[in-house]
């Protein structure tokens, strides 16, 4: 779980970055989940696809989309 908050507090502003003045579309936002996802693997080891999806729900990092949304929103406004 410390790898999954230092992935959250150091990982996660590099990604994002710029994310907040811009829209991004659908491709650059599964690359975004991939990259994620691919984290996730490298911590928790290999897994299917629900137990990862279940890992990902329960470690907050499940919707980047929703993430990236309510950045570029806290931006504009």
């Amino acid at each position: 779980m410390i790898t999954v908050e230092l992935l959250k507090s150091y990982c996660f502003p590099f990604l994002f970055f710029a994310v907040d003045a811009m829209l991004l579309s659908s491709s650059n936002i599964r690359i975004l989940e991939k990259c994620v996802t691919r984290a996730v693997v490298r911590i928790f080891g290999p897994c299917d696809k629900s137990s990862l999806d279940y890992i990902k729900l329960c470690t907050g990092l499940y919707n980047i989309n929703g993430l990236v949304e309510n950045r570029h929103y806290s931006f504009i406004h």
